[in-house]
């Protein structure tokens, strides 16, 4: 009776230790994957401020009038 009790508590112990070792790699792998997926937005976000930044400096290096543009364009054909 006493060596059934001890069977069933270690066999409790190994099932419970089995189950706690597939939740942390379970968890592990869902963490990894948000690392992965967070870095590659992180990515795209600084790839998208470079776009916008490139914008707004030709928005504002642009020629004012016709004069300028026609000046600006035959400067880099030199």
């Amino acid at each position: 009776m006493v060596g059934t009790n001890i069977g069933l508590a270690i066999l409790s112990l190994i099932i419970g230790s089995l189950g706690g070792l597939i939740w942390y790699a379970n968890r592990s792998g869902r963490n990894a994957a948000q690392l992965k997926a967070d870095d590659e937005a992180l990515s795209l976000a600084q790839q998208t401020i470079r776009v916008v930044q490139n914008m707004a400096q030709a928005e504002a290096d642009k020629p004012n009038t016709a004069e300028e543009l026609i000046n600006r364009l035959n400067n880099k054909k030199s």
